[in-house]
């Protein structure tokens, strides 16, 4: 017969009263420390409270009393709050293998794999990413995303041709068609070549334990042309950015290189501002050529970081420069194949040959704005957008990146580092990707894109006392 503090409890959870819920839990486990329901129940509810970690260790103590589908997927929905993909996806498997009737748990454990499989490629787990591949073929055989998933793997893994199949078969399923077509028209862009010398290389330290010196921290910040309500984000973004560098980077100096017009945001101070002519519709392609000329100045003596003005730092940037190279880029996996590599960070080394880099950059770019594939499948002006990012994939090359996923390369004549975006150039995707814990090994966040909207929680985070 079931127990009627615990019915009550579990009445309050429901209204949402997780106070009297764990009132009447305290009740239960006073009587009876060992009442695995009462113990889940319990840890359901601290963690709706906000305090995840004790709510985790209440649910694994019932777990270790029962092991019931129930607790795992309540331990399971913890984890997703908590930005952990593969606890999630692990939990809810075994709740789905301890009941695989319970159709209400199939959603959740679709959903959850497609967070684990999204982080699996791109973080190059290619082994992690096929295991749980084929635990999704198991449940969901015929999904359309789960093909488009298989061709991104592919071409990380190489089988262009097997990659081509997927996407196609994607396509023949249908409900995916768009994604489908955007992965053939990503293959042939990944067949785009620019010549050039490639070869893998060793990651190593910098001569001497080089790092530690103050970085220079430059910002392309264009709002001249920018609607009213554009301008007031970039305005937020570069205060917000700044301010970040100047507290995780001591001794830091921080650059504007800007048109004519644009006015910097009230209270902004700038180490050094430079002014210079602008094509307000070619802002992707002037960026590339400010940061060139940049490099050819009497500015360029120390290590530089490239910054979007929609990045906050996190953790001192010159501890970086403790690897040896002249270029440093950020890279990430699916669903941007074709533009794997992420310019929100470039780190530059002082000498010949970060320059080199940028003028056989630019030359590249200069090709592709002729490239029937990426006209066809932009169908925008290069030099506006997509143009500079899809020029360093060229440059780095997808198929030699696939084949080798290098930490550092020898292009030509130039050291080139690769670190991932997940923690050099990391983008939260909820606030709850926000949260300390997740990160604790990040060294940047970008807030891109449809991420813009996540700087007022990060703002909040910060002005928080727990914070400060």
């Amino acid at each position: 017969m079931p127990d009627p503090v615990y019915e009550a409890a579990l009445a309050s959870f429901r209204r949402g009263d997780f106070a009297a819920a764990e009132r009447r839990c305290g009740d239960l486990l006073a009587r009876r420390s060992d009442d695995a329901d009462a113990l889940a129940l319990n840890g359901l509810c601290r963690a709706r409270s906000g305090d995840a970690d004790a709510g985790i260790a209440l649910i694994r103590r019932a777990l270790s009393l029962r092991d019931d589908w129930r607790f795992r997927a309540s331990l399971a929905e913890i984890l997703e709050r908590k930005g952990d993909a593969r606890g999630a996806a692990a939990e809810l498997g075994e709740a789905w293998r301890l009941n695989p009737a319970e159709e209400q748990l199939r959603r959740p454990l679709i959903r959850a794999l497609r967070r684990w499989i999204d982080q699996c490629l791109g973080e190059s787990r290619w082994d992690a990413a096929a295991d749980a591949l084929g635990f999704y073929a198991d449940l969901e055989p015929g999904d359309p995303w789960l093909a488009c998933a298989q061709g991104c793997l592919a071409l990380f893994e190489g089988g262009i041709q097997d990659a081509v199949g997927d996407f196609g078969r994607a396509q023949r399923l249908g409900g995916a068609a768009q994604i489908a077509q955007e992965g053939l028209a990503v293959v042939e862009l990944t067949r785009v070549h620019w010549p050039a010398r490639r070869d893998v290389a060793p990651a190593r330290p910098a001569p001497g334990g080089a790092g530690g010196e103050p970085v220079r921290v430059v910002y392309f910040y264009v709002g001249s042309a920018a609607s009213r309500d554009d301008r007031r984000w970039l305005a937020r973004f570069l205060n917000a950015s700044a301010q970040s560098v100047r507290r995780a980077c001591p001794g830091a100096r921080v650059t504007v290189i800007t048109d004519e017009h644009t006015a910097l945001p009230d209270g902004f101070h700038a180490d050094r501002l430079i002014r210079r002519r602008i094509d307000p519709a070619a802002l992707m392609y002037e960026r590339k050529l400010a940061e060139r000329d940049y490099l050819r100045s009497p500015e360029y003596g120390g290590c530089t970081v490239f910054l979007d003005v929609d990045c906050v730092v996190l953790r001192d940037l010159s501890a970086v420069f403790e690897r040896q190279f002249d270029v440093a880029l950020t890279w990430r996996g699916w669903p941007a194949l074709e533009q794997f590599i992420n310019e929100g960070v470039i780190l530059v080394r002082p000498g010949a040959a970060a320059r080199a880099f940028y003028d056989e950059l630019l030359a590249c770019y200069d090709s592709l704005l002729d490239n029937a594939a990426a006209r066809d499948y932009y169908h925008c002006d290069l030099r506006r957008q997509r143009g500079s990012q899809l020029a360093l994939a060229t440059l780095v090359n997808f198929d030699f990146f696939s084949r080798h996923t290098p930490q550092a390369m020898r292009l030509n004549d130039v050291d080139v580092a690769f670190f991932p975006c997940e923690t050099h150039n990391y983008s939260p995707s909820a606030p709850a990707d926000l949260a300390e814990d997740n990160l604790r090994d990040r060294l940047v966040l970008h807030f891109k894109g449809e991420r813009k909207h996540l700087l007022d929680a990060w703002l909040d985070r910060c002005a928080s006392p727990r914070s400060s």
